[in-house]
């Protein structure tokens, strides 16, 4: 059987083989059924003639032959591993976000509890502390502390890091970001 993803402009071939390879790694439970293979970014992953596919698309497609294009495979759940068919349902990524926010599942974390965050708050507060004790300006700080210049002008702005300030600087407005 072949199902196609308008979404991703693809087919892929069902095979005994690949339902096989599906099945195996899917753990039934009496609510979610869940991916126990690989993943990226959360989502259950299984590579198909070379190319890797969100295990909750292909579950999908499984069960119901084809996936629109421009539509995503949301879950019900919020369950990122979860494959089974009625926990999942079809929507723009604009009804994905709205289904993020309702349910309040939106987390934008700040500082260092982003993964990707460069700077700490120790060093956030280091810099305010050399711009107060020094009048240096952000490249100097910058160098001395082994930080970007962008991002030490941005800590300075109260473009980044606003969450972090010394208390002196707070008291005395020094902190604020200024009108735009």
């Amino acid at each position: 059987m072949l199902v196609a993803d308008a979404h991703a402009r693809t087919e892929i071939q069902i095979t005994p083989q690949l339902l096989r390879r599906f099945w195996d790694k899917v753990e039934l439970r009496d609510e979610c059924w869940e991916w126990r293979g690989a993943t990226r970014v959360g989502y259950g992953a299984i590579k198909i003639a070379g190319r890797v596919w969100e295990t909750h698309r292909v579950s999908w497609l499984l069960h119901h032959g084809e996936l629109p294009e421009a539509k995503y495979v949301c879950h019900h759940c919020d369950n990122r591993r979860c494959v089974r068919p009625d926990h999942l349902f079809l929507g723009t990524q604009q009804d994905n976000v709205d289904d993020m926010l309702r349910k309040g599942r939106h987390n934008f974390g700040k500082g260092e509890a982003m993964p990707n965050a460069v700077l700490s708050d120790a060093v956030v507060l280091q810099i305010w502390k050399m711009r107060s004790a020094t009048g240096w300006g952000s490249r100097r700080i910058g160098r001395e502390l082994g930080v970007s210049n962008d991002a030490v002008e941005k800590v300075l702005a109260g473009a980044s890091w606003a969450h972090v300030r010394p208390q002196q600087e707070q008291e005395r407005g020094m902190c604020q970001k200024p009108p735009a």
